[in-house]
């Protein structure tokens, strides 16, 4: 999917649902992909927040909540954060 059209269906997936956590890790790593590090964390975040156990989250498309984690310290990592990343890989 293209990332202008990632970021649409994931900002309407979000309206329609705003607690589906689901919407707002596929947002974060299309924000990622755009060089919105600050939106991607805020979007990882949320995802973990509603669903701390959605596996998708974690680790994408597989059973554990890894790649989330791992997305949120290599977001921070590449801001610069290398004090708060050490703890999401």
């Amino acid at each position: 999917m293209r990332r202008r059209a990632r970021r649409v269906f994931c900002q309407y997936a979000i309206r329609l649902k705003p607690d589906g956590a689901l919407a707002y890790y596929s947002r974060g790593i299309a924000r990622r992909a755009k060089g919105d590090l600050e939106g991607a964390l805020q979007d990882y975040t949320e995802a973990i927040r509603l669903k701390p156990n959605f596996a998708l989250a974690y680790y994408d498309l597989k059973p554990d909540f890894a790649t989330a984690y791992n997305n949120r310290g290599v977001a921070r990592r590449d801001k610069g954060d290398r004090s708060f990343a050490g703890g999401h890989f």
